[in-house]
C-alpha cells in the first residue's frame, strides 16, 4: 500500500478531497447522493463490485483495487461491469506515477 506521507504529498499537490466510506451503506449512500471525479473502489473490501454497480449507474468513473494480484477473472468481471481501471495494490506502491 502507498505510504501515508507519499499519499499525503500527493493530495495536497492535486487539491484532491477525499470522502471515505467504511462499510458498504456508507459507501453506496456517498456515491448516491454526491457527483465524483472518480470513485475507487476495493474489490474485496465492501463489496466493491456491488458499488460499482452504482458508481457505472451514475456515470462515475471507477478505479478497482485488489489486494490479490491480477486475477483475470477479477480483470474481466471489473471490465465487463465498466471499471475505467483495475490495480493491483502492490503496483501502486511500486508505480512512480502514483508516488515521488
Amino acid at each position: 500500500m502507498m505510504s501515508r506521507m507519499c499519499s499525503t504529498r500527493w493530495l495536497i499537490f492535486f487539491h484532491v478531497q477525499i470522502r471515505h466510506g467504511f462499510d458498504f451503506e456508507q459507501a453506496k449512500d456517498l456515491l448516491e447522493s454526491n457527483d465524483y471525479d472518480i470513485a475507487i473502489l476495493d474489490i474485496m473490501g465492501v463489496k466493491g463490485f456491488e458499488l460499482l454497480k452504482v458508481s457505472t449507474e451514475r456515470k462515475i468513473p471507477a478505479l478497482m483495487l485488489t489486494a490479490h494480484g491480477m486475477s483475470e477473472e477479477n480483470l474481466n468481471k471489473s471490465a465487463q461491469e465498466g471499471a475505467d481501471y483495475y490495480a493491483p495494490k502492490e503496483e501502486i506502491q511500486q508505480d512512480r506515477h502514483f508516488c515521488r
